[in-house]
């Protein structure tokens, strides 16, 4: 899956998710995945995935595994 880095902290996918850091969320898990189409974040999340993660890595990860 490609992405595209649009500032720090801040990645833009091909399949219109993003994942961003968000220093406002307390807490360990402050990468977010997120995407601008309720229908698509809303599948995303009953499917039993989570949009809060500690690393990018593990944000990443997550995001590839749940589209596949």
């Amino acid at each position: 899956m490609k992405q595209t880095k649009i500032s720090k902290g801040y990645y833009q996918f091909e399949n219109g998710f993003v994942i961003y850091y968000d220093r406002s969320i307390e807490g360990q898990n402050k990468w977010v995945i997120n995407n601008d189409d309720y229908n698509k974040i809303e599948k995303f999340i009953s499917d039993g995935n989570d949009q809060l993660w500690a690393t990018l890595t593990e944000a990443k990860f997550n995001l590839q595994y749940a589209e596949a």
